[in-house]
Formats: structure tokens, sequence, C-alpha cells
């Protein structure tokens, strides 16, 4: 049930990226992230929702795969940005994480992000830093934080 919920999730994300507007602006990045969202290193790829806004306030879906000491890693996250090169991002997702060894895990957590994002509108360097906790029913929070580092195109 939670790996069918999984697939869901990840497959309403790509549909979204698919028919999402491309407009002048570059509107997709791919980044290496340490820590963060993934909880351990992850590569990630985001998309601007609303590229021909770029310089107001914008909303970014990610989706990404990783891995930990322990377990795989699939985080997606929908984020609300605001300003035009240097931005405050805001945002909410989940992480599906799959634990290997003598007894095999399945779980999605909730996730959280707010931090600073460095994005050109152009094309180039993009540069995230932020506070990422991950919330986990039966632990709590658990409080990260986490840097990435990639190009937008």
């Amino acid at each position: 049930m939670l790996a069918y919920r999984c697939k869901r999730c990840i497959a309403v994300l790509l549909i979204s990226l698919l028919f999402s507007r491309c407009a002048a602006a570059a509107a997709n990045s791919i980044y290496i992230e340490m820590l963060g969202q993934g909880g351990g290193l992850t590569i990630n790829y985001d998309r601007l929702l609303c590229p021909h806004n770029f310089h107001k306030q914008n909303l970014a879906v990610r989706a990404g795969i990783g891995i930990t000491l322990y377990a795989f890693t699939v985080p997606i996250t929908l984020s609300y940005l605001i300003g035009i090169k240097h931005k405050v991002e805001v945002g909410v997702g989940m992480l599906y994480g799959e634990g290997g060894g003598e007894i095999s895990t399945k779980e999605i957590f909730p996730t959280a992000c707010i931090g600073y994002r460095y994005q050109n509108p152009k094309a180039g360097l993009i540069f995230r830093m932020g506070f990422t906790p991950l919330f986990d029913p039966n632990e709590g929070i658990f409080p990260y934080g986490g840097m990435s580092i990639g190009i937008t195109f």
C-alpha cells in the first residue's frame, strides 16, 4: 500500500512537470544535495511551475533520488519562492525511504524546508542552503539542514 502511494505521488509529479508551461526564463535545474530533505546525498530535478513569472513569487516542484548509510530515499517537494536571483524558499514535501538490512522497511515521512536559494533567471548556477526538518510520527521532529549546488537551464 505504501509503495503504491509513493508511485502515485511520483506519477502526479512527473505529469505536472510535463504539462507545465515553458517560457524565456530557465525553468529547469539539476543539483546535488548534501543532507537536506533526502537525508543523505541526493541528485534532484527541480522545475519552476511559473517560469514566465520569474521576477515575482514562484512555485517550484522537485523530485530526487538518494542514499543514506542505511536507506534509499526519494524526496519530493513543492516550494514557494520569493525574490529574483536571491530567493527565500519555503516548502513542504515527503520523503520516501526504503531501508535494507535484515529487516526491510518502507516509510513515508513529511518534510519541510525554509532557506536561501540563489538561481539566475537566465541559466547557470543554482545554490540552496536551509533548514529541512523531517517529521516522524513515532519519534518526533528531526532538525536537519542541507546544502545544494547545481545548474539551471
